[in-house]
């Protein structure tokens, strides 16, 4: 009875359709009304202001994105301030980059590889996590996927407005997070491969190259800037060879398609089919697939740069499920090609016992803190979760020090917060504890957001304990931040 129910759930129309449905709106969708976590914060904080002071703000704290957060202000006046409507543009481009993911599996590998490549793309990990999140990395995502797609256009057709349009959205990907200009990497090879080992590239590719170049031009402005200030913005740790492997080859892919073929024992693709797909094919989905990780992998320690963050190449994701689309249309029969589908996206979806993706509960912590505050004389400490905190000059400037809190702008917890560094150290106790005298001052209470490490609470703790404060209650968990209540009797 139990296999029959299987086969039925198989054999529905529009199998793959509905499965690529059901798992974006659980891995996409779900997480979109959760609270927003830290960096979330910072894209509110950038806008939550005039247009001229938001594009200011952009330029100043976060200019390698700056055009995504002109976008964000506009969601923001049209409609309003919540966690949904700033997310909508990460949710309707990654939307957008699953079609195109879609289109180019179709147009490389048959009708038959579209369908299994979009999904593949919807559940991977790495796709999901910035589908939901008001950053610009899924726009990056979509914007350089469909870069490609018109790559592959205006090389198959040679149309002008292709052309126009690739130069455009590689532009665009670009502007939405600067590092996304690595994608050309992948453009030239795939064009070299189709001009000099097909022999059939459209000659009208280098202009739109010149045209994507000359859209892209005010970048050096950012980037400069960047460079200028790398060891402040590089902060990712070298990654190790497993982190390279993993990346390219997600364990929950790897799992998922192997027990759907070890279910169903179908007929692989032969050597003949797979000898049959056009170079030219196998070097755009291999190159999408690796080359971007490879580039960063490499450059991170020939340069000594620590670049190594996913999300900076997150449009390689879209070359893993091409890959995979590609090898899964080759699969008979059709249901073994669902059966292998349906594990992947099985694979990906079962650890999750909740989908609200984030592990930062600002909202809660807030309303907990504004609860306990109400009717007292409260002041607020937050222990600043950026890395920019550790710097002494960000603690004593007052826009910086707004930045720092920027969670707190979002979700208010009462009074202005007195921003802490990140980290405790040697060098900054003193500081610590002269920022804790001067926000307790006059308050019959302290409100303290930290995120569990015991040494620095316990020093904050002694600190208020001197200034004649108790410990009162505490919130911990799983999501932080934790949030600690002191209070000093009235004298």
């Amino acid at each position: 009875m139990f296999k029959n129910y299987i086969k039925r759930f198989l054999d529905q129309d529009n199998f793959l359709l509905k499965l690529l449905l059901g798992s974006a709106a659980l891995l996409w969708l779900a997480p979109a009304f959760s609270s927003l976590w830290r960096d979330e914060a910072i894209t509110y904080w950038i806008i939550a202001c005039g247009w001229a002071q938001a594009l200011r703000r952009a330029l100043s704290f976060q200019e390698w994105s700056a055009a995504y957060f002109m976008l964000e202000k506009a969601c923001l006046a049209v409609g309003g301030r919540n966690e949904f409507m700033l997310r909508l543009p990460s949710i309707a481009a990654a939307a957008a980059a699953a079609r195109a993911v879609y289109l180019l599996g179709k147009r490389l590998g048959g009708g038959r590889a579209g369908l299994p490549a979009a999904l593949v793309f919807a559940v991977s990990a790495a796709a999901a996590e910035h589908a939901a999140e008001a950053r610009p990395y899924a726009l990056s995502l979509a914007f350089a996927t469909i870069a490609t797609l018109y790559l592959v256009k205006t090389l198959d057709a040679g149309k002008p407005h292709d052309a126009a349009l690739y130069a455009l959205f590689t532009a665009l990907a670009a502007y939405m997070q600067l590092l996304s200009a690595a994608v050309l990497a992948v453009h030239l090879l795939y064009w070299a491969c189709r001009r000099f080992a097909e022999k059939d590239a459209s000659g009208i590719f280098p202009a739109a190259l010149a045209g994507a170049a000359a859209l892209m031009f005010p970048l050096i402005i950012p980037a400069r800037s960047i460079i200028a200030r790398r060891a402040d913005v590089l902060f990712a740790p070298y990654p190790g060879i497993g982190d390279l492997i993993f990346y390219v080859l997600p364990l929950p892919l790897i799992f998922g398609a192997a027990a759907g073929l070890l279910l169903t024992r179908p007929a692989l693709p032969s050597k003949k089919e797979i000898k049959e797909l056009p170079v030219s094919t196998v070097t755009l989905a291999l190159s999408l697939a690796l080359l971007p990780p490879l580039i960063f992998f490499c450059a991170g320690y020939l340069l000594h740069a620590r670049i190594w963050v996913t999300r900076y190449f997150i449009y390689s994701q879209a070359g893993t499920a091409l890959c995979a689309g590609i090898l899964l249309g080759m699969v008979r029969p059709e249901r073994a090609q669902r059966t292998a589908a349906a594990c992947i996206a099985a694979a990906v979806l079962f650890p999750h016992t909740h989908f609200f993706r984030f592990n930062e509960d600002w909202r809660g912590a807030a309303a907990y803190a504004s609860k306990k505050a109400a009717g007292l004389n409260a002041g607020v400490a937050l222990t600043s979760p950026y890395s920019e905190s550790m710097q002494p000059g960000w603690l004593t400037d007052a826009e910086k020090t707004r930045y720092l809190s920027a969670p707190l702008a979002y979700y208010p917890a009462g009074a202005e917060p007195a921003v802490l560094p990140l980290n405790l150290s040697p060098g900054n106790r003193d500081q610590v504890a002269g920022i804790l005298k001067t926000a307790a001052l006059g308050r019959n209470a302290m409100i303290v957001f930290s995120f569990g490490d015991q040494g620095y609470d316990d020093f904050i703790w002694k600190c208020l304990a001197a200034d004649g404060f108790s410990l009162k209650e505490r919130r911990t968990g799983k999501n932080k931040p934790d949030v600690t209540v002191y209070s000093r009797a009235l004298q």
